[in-house]
């Protein structure tokens, strides 16, 4: 069942100038990270209950990109189910399951291609 809204993605020209101008309105970075198999690097933002991922890609050809760079994350407590719940509504996998830094995620798209993100806790 999906619990809550997990954050926003958005990709960023310079990351670091976008952490700046999000720390002047009062937010604060909470992780920092790498994913070298997208030629990105990230950070997570938070205000009250407000989470930003904000992405900079040095290569926007990648093909996760169009799906990565503009998304809406959503805790899930049962990542299988939820997705199993999407897919028969006729949403269609456009990332599958991967066992991502903190969660394990799976990107899904509507007919109008709406990008959604489903994330879980890793299994210790």
């Amino acid at each position: 069942m999906l619990k809550s809204v997990f954050h926003t993605g958005v990709a960023v020209e310079d990351l670091e100038a976008s952490i700046e101008q999000f720390e002047k309105l009062g937010f604060k970075v909470t992780n920092r990270f790498k994913k070298p198999d997208l030629n990105a690097k990230a950070a997570i933002l938070n205000k009250g209950e407000a989470n930003y991922e904000l992405f900079e890609f040095s290569d926007t050809r990648h093909p996760q990109f169009v799906f990565i760079s503009n998304h809406i994350a959503f805790y899930s407590d049962d990542l299988e189910a939820d997705l199993a719940d999407f897919v028969e509504r006729g949403y269609k996998i456009t990332i599958p399951i991967t066992e991502g830094i903190t969660v394990r995620y799976v990107y899904i798209q509507d007919s109008v291609g709406t990008n959604i993100e489903l994330a879980t806790e890793k299994a210790s």
